[in-house]
């Protein structure tokens, strides 16, 4: 009788332990959150890439020999802005920086549950082409008028086996 009782109170234990220690958000299956207290979205990586975590974007890297990587950056942007404003101002940018900089496609996307746009395209740096997809949306409210953007990097030759993986990760990302 006492090894029953002492066996229920030890499992009512752990169930107060585990549930006092479980995270109030479900990581998917295979994923893992990438967070940084000062943002207001989440965003979910596969669980073997590596967090990066620098200031002003909150990402992850797949590894050392295959830099395939993506972020989340953030930007105050004025009320009246539109996706279409801050690409076309970035747009310049791009071409100033990457040789043989090359749109492939702009599409209407969600991102968080928000429209965006998803824009497609290509560059060399420093004699190495990458391939870019980035998903921009504008979100308003009475504390937030801002610009994000999740860009996704990846070498031409590791950019298809990687195309799964944003996938989930534009499908789980959200925000708080």
């Amino acid at each position: 009788m006492k090894k029953s009782a002492l066996l229920l109170a030890a499992a009512m234990l752990m169930t107060v332990l585990v549930s006092c220690t479980a995270s109030d958000t479900d990581v998917p299956y295979g994923m893992q959150l990438i967070d940084d207290d000062v943002v207001d979205y989440r965003l979910y990586v596969p669980e073997d890439w590596t967090e990066s975590i620098s200031t002003g974007a909150v990402g992850a890297y797949c590894s050392a020999e295959d830099p395939t990587n993506v972020t989340v950056m953030m930007w105050n942007d004025d009320v009246n802005a539109t996706v279409d404003d801050w690409w076309e101002g970035y747009q310049e940018d791009f071409t100033a920086v990457y040789d043989d900089f090359e749109v492939i496609s702009t599409d209407n996307a969600t991102l968080g549950g928000l429209t965006a746009k998803r824009y497609e395209y290509t560059g060399t740096l420093a004699s190495t082409e990458f391939h870019y997809i980035q998903y921009v949306c504008m979100r308003y409210s009475v504390s937030v008028s801002a610009v994000y953007v999740l860009t996704f990097t990846s070498t031409e030759e590791n950019y298809e086996s990687h195309l799964e993986e944003l996938e989930s990760i534009v499908e789980y990302f959200e925000f708080e």
